[in-house]
């Protein structure tokens, strides 16, 4: 048996900041986890523009080296929020999951 998830995220106003959610199709239950403020930055630049670079990340981290945001994008891979495609100067991250709704 498989388990279909769903990543769904919302900006909300306000500055409390990104939230994922988890929606599990059979078991009908959902995890909201709340991502800090380098996660939501990425995030935010990936629903806009569909993928983001080790470069990219760092410049919309305020990060002056690729080596402080690849270790985000690392933790955030690790979470399951995005997925690595590509190889060398090509690699991209993009939001991991079927669908996923910008509220």
């Amino acid at each position: 048996m498989s388990i279909t998830g769903i990543i769904m995220a919302a900006v909300i106003v306000g500055g409390t900041g990104l939230f994922i959610g988890i929606f599990l199709g059979l078991a009908d239950k959902k995890l909201t986890v709340k991502v800090d403020e380098k996660e939501e930055a990425i995030l935010h630049y990936i629903f806009e523009r569909g993928s983001i670079s080790t470069g990219k990340a760092a410049e919309v981290c305020g990060y002056k080296s690729r080596t402080s945001a690849r270790k985000v994008i690392d933790e955030m891979a690790e979470k399951g929020y995005i997925v690595k495609t590509g190889k060398g100067a090509s690699v991209r991250y993009s939001i991991c999951g079927e669908k996923v709704v910008k509220k």
